[in-house]
């Protein structure tokens, strides 16, 4: 529903308050979060409405840049300010990587991303999507700090270890607390 497809935020708007009068929440696609989010009419998206974020940490099988990845999330995060709207993401890719979708829920972990998903081949159009391991980590109850940067390495403190992802190396883990 972005720009780039002659989309207008009040064919937006007028779509969404519709999904709302029936109850419905939204799933918003827009390559650009300024198409949804950005100035001129206010959008109508609500606290009960995701964007998704396609092409998360893997796009078309290769990792995302630190620079791409980041600059998506800050402007996400500072409209999430004004409109507490949740966010879902996908990987895209033709073959399945486990490491690759690890490394990017690793990631989707860090911004506290509602859901993620390995991206099938056509969005799994064709055929059934297998299931795909998710990590299984003891965080603990709560977050005890924001996401900390240094250099390429992104982390934050949990109630039992610190979360980490490495964007040079394309690490990732979970270390638990001593």
């Amino acid at each position: 529903c972005g720009f780039d497809f002659g989309t207008t935020r009040s064919r937006q708007n007028d779509a969404f308050e519709s999904a709302h009068e029936k109850g419905f929440p939204v799933m918003a696609n827009s390559w650009d979060p300024d198409d949804l989010f950005g100035p001129g009419e206010p959008t109508e998206l609500t606290s009960s409405d995701f964007y998704l974020w396609e092409s998360f940490q893997i796009k078309e099988g290769s990792f995302e840049t630190e620079e791409n990845w980041q600059a998506k999330q800050k402007k996400l995060s500072t409209y999430q300010k004004s409109t507490p709207f949740r966010i879902l993401a996908v990987t895209t890719a033709s073959t399945y990587n486990e490491t690759q979708f690890h490394y990017a829920w690793y990631s989707a972990l860090l911004y506290e991303i509602a859901g993620i998903g390995w991206g099938e081949l056509n969005f799994s159009a064709n055929a059934t999507a297998p299931w795909r391991n998710r990590p299984v980590e003891n965080l603990g109850s709560s977050w005890k700090s924001s996401v900390s940067e240094q250099g390429t390495l992104f982390s934050r403190k949990s109630s039992n270890g610190r979360a980490e992802v490495d964007t040079h190396s394309h690490s990732f883990g979970f270390i638990p607390a001593p």
